[in-house]
């Protein structure tokens, strides 16, 4: 309430006097922070918490080698299928709402979510039982290690990141703002490069970049001068769970990172100036490398990586009609020769297994239904698939990328699962009340049809 300025309403006469109009003064004053005030803060909101009855008991067995996790009833109502099969493994009835994408442990064991007013949420795919701990007031992002040994939640409100180990014990907070302190930021993004080990952070307001290293193997971490730890005068800090920070001249928000987890993709907040910009910035050099004027700004994370004729690409989608733009990402220059005008578009994805880029049409589009399989090559479309009367979601696919998982939502809201290059298809079913659908894979093989 710093700098709250009352200006005069308080000192006119109305009908009954001026305590009708101070109470209405402080009743508004009350109202401000409402969202705040729905979810209050507890100090034992930050232990871990069991909630064994919020999923179904399952049976004494192990899991399907692979997993569905579809989402329903606006996020509080988790219903997990035998992706070999297409049948309910478990259901789970949720008090708070998941957000985002699914984090699975690379064992298979543990399923870790974010959910509406600062919880993380860690399901056991063996026993059924849950954990929960809140980190926040809102998550912004949540990503899981590669080697599933910690998680890290970034924060809209307060301005912060948590560090947690596989209990969602808290091991370290880390503070959004300058090394030199003032004003601190909202997160924007986390996101894993596991080929880096390491978590990557950007935030709304902070002119930085950070990569945090979860390699106890870290080079130190020196914030001085360039000179200055080259002749050994600095002092270093640890590179393990350290905070390596890129400054920027501005901040930039988080499109998407390259397959060789190198390149972060950034651009300006929507609505300020050079939006439809795209800096390229290096990790390992720690500075950006160059910038492309694109027609649009980006959509973040609609995208995808692929490799054509041994050479690495990114594929993007515009903001604003949905076009699909490619990027060469070895010379990072545009390619706007290869998939023509398919516009209206809401996400692309690939894997290496598939010849193909699955692009799904946006929900606002006349096409929504369609779901295009482009031969990136020469950009004309191998294959059409409908869903008449719902809207494809993105397309998953199977740790090998075997198998897609296809599902759309709306009154004739499906999941099926097809070969993701004949197209033969596994199993359908029909799930009107679906709103997203995730992939999720353990240790085991995947199962044979």
């Amino acid at each position: 309430m710093n700098g709250l300025r009352l200006s005069g309403s308080l000192q006119r006469p109305v009908p009954g006097g001026l305590w009708p109009t101070f109470f209405l003064w402080v009743a508004g004053l009350l109202t401000l922070p409402v969202t705040l005030a729905q979810t209050p803060w507890r100090d034992t909101d930050q232990s871990p918490r069991l909630e064994p009855d919020w999923c179904e008991r399952l049976p004494h067995q192990q899991p399907p080698a692979a997993l569905i996790a579809v989402v329903q009833a606006a996020g509080q109502q988790l219903l997990l299928l035998d992706a070999a099969q297409g049948t309910t493994y478990s259901r789970c009835r949720l008090p708070v709402a998941l957000q985002g994408a699914p984090r699975p442990s690379p064992d298979g064991r543990w399923l870790y979510w974010a959910a509406s007013d600062g919880w993380v949420i860690r399901f056991d795919l063996q026993s059924g039982a849950t954990l929960r701990t809140r980190t926040g007031l809102a998550l912004q992002g949540l990503a899981l290690s590669h080697d599933g040994r910690w998680l890290l939640a970034g924060h809209a409100a307060p301005h912060s990141a948590v560090l947690l180990d596989t209990d969602l014990s808290r091991v370290r907070d880390y503070k959004a703002q300058a090394l030199s302190g003032g004003l601190s930021s909202a997160v924007d993004h986390v996101v894993t490069a596991s080929a880096r080990n390491s978590f990557v952070l950007t935030f709304t307001s902070l002119p930085e970049v950070w990569e945090i290293s979860y390699s106890p193997s870290a080079e130190p971490i020196f914030d001085g001068l360039v000179h200055d730890y080259r002749m050994g005068e600095a002092i270093a800090s640890p590179g393990f769970l350290g905070v390596r920070r890129t400054p920027l001249p501005q901040p930039r928000e988080f499109i998407q990172i390259d397959s060789a987890m190198r390149h972060v993709l950034l651009t300006a907040p929507t609505g300020k100036p050079s939006a439809d910009e795209l800096d390229i910035l290096n990790l390992d050099i720690r500075r950006r490398i160059t910038t492309l004027a694109l027609p649009q700004r980006p959509r973040r994370a609609a995208g995808d990586t692929f490799t054509l004729q041994g050479a690495p690409w990114v594929a993007l989608v515009n903001e604003a009609d949905g076009c699909v733009l490619l990027l060469d990402a070895r010379q990072w220059r545009t390619d706007t020769r290869r998939l023509g005008p398919v516009c209206g578009v809401a996400s692309v994805r690939t894997h290496a297994a598939t010849p193909w880029l699955w692009i799904s049409h946006a929900a606002d589009t006349t096409t929504q239904d369609s779901l295009l399989l482009v031969d990136p090559t020469d950009g004309h479309t191998a294959h059409t698939l409908h869903a008449s009367g719902a809207a494809w979601t993105p397309v998953q696919f199977s740790a090998g990328g075997r198998h897609a998982l296809l599902s759309a939502r709306g009154a004739a809201g499906s999941v099926r699962v097809v070969d993701s290059r004949s197209l033969l298809p596994l199993w359908q079913r029909s799930l009107p009340t679906m709103e997203a659908a995730y992939f999720l894979w353990g240790a085991r093989p995947e199962a044979t049809p």
